[in-house]
């Protein structure tokens, strides 16, 4: 966590044992869901047909783009308000483009000024910028520069479990038609068990997770803001409130883990 020549260094880690426990645990289940649904599932329910061969693919690029938006999630500065010269030109590009009665903040803990939407995380133990929580499953907070890729990794956990979901319903009706036949052994139903349910609990959570995001992205606040009823920033169309969060207009680059090419303070120059 470094402010090299006044600019943000990408690169970041929190060490947190909270943090890092709840991150290992989530790629703990991404991983054995995938464990599950290849060897414990598909092969022994399809063989290496082609449609096995096609359903294995798909799920494996879902875990690829999970645990690839997890990582960036987790190692990308969220937007830590540097200390020196910078911060009062944020400060003032941040009330430049605020409602007239925004009110300054100042950080005791950290000693600075800090544009509106900014708070003092204690865990990074740095002011962020946009701060909308701290969140253990990434072992970091989310904030400006790394919103997108918490949005990622919740799209695609659930779509993960999903995809396990009606995976492990197809096999129990195909098991179910005696013309088919079903030879599974006791230990794949038990873990096919187990990855429903994980994955019907996963799947509710991050679907509330994603929609509680969506609702403050589209009304241009954060969780912390909506939490203290603060006022939202300037009105701005649902279009250009996910453009700041995605870094630019509707495109691939949406779905995939890309890091932000913005400099820091063009976040809050627009």
């Amino acid at each position: 966590r470094r402010v090299h020549g006044g600019r943000l260094v990408q690169m970041w880690f929190n060490v947190d044992v909270c943090g890092i426990i709840c991150a290992s645990f989530g790629w703990a289940i991404v991983l054995g869901a995938d464990f599950i649904i290849c060897f414990q599932t598909i092969i022994p329910w399809l063989g290496f047909s082609s449609l096995s061969v096609f359903l294995i693919g798909v799920f494996n690029a879902l875990v690829v783009l999970t645990i690839s938006s997890h990582i960036v999630a987790m190692t990308t500065n969220p937007g830590t308000i540097p200390r020196g010269d910078e911060t009062q030109q944020l400060v003032e590009m941040e009330e430049a483009r605020s409602e007239p009665n925004a009110t300054k903040n100042f950080c005791k803990r950290c000693n600075i000024d800090r544009p509106p939407k900014a708070h003092h995380c204690s865990t990074c133990q740095r002011c962020i910028l946009k701060m909308d929580h701290h969140c253990p499953w990434v072992n970091n907070c989310v904030g400006a520069y790394n919103q997108k890729h918490f949005l990622l990794f919740l799209f695609y956990v659930g779509l993960d479990s999903l995809f396990c979901m009606i995976v492990l319903v197809c096999r129990v009706i195909s098991c179910a038609n005696p013309t088919n036949g079903c030879n599974s052994e006791a230990s794949e139903w038990l873990y096919g068990m187990c990855l429903f349910f994980f994955a019907l609990i996963f799947g509710l959570f991050v679907s509330i997770m994603m929609c509680d995001q969506m609702s403050c992205i589209l009304n241009n606040t954060t969780g912390i803001d909506m939490l203290k009823e603060v006022n939202p920033g300037p009105k701005r169309t649902s279009m250009e409130n996910l453009q700041e969060v995605f870094g630019g207009p509707l495109s691939i680059y949406w779905f995939l883990p890309t890091r932000l090419k913005n400099p820091l303070t063009d976040v809050y120059s627009r």
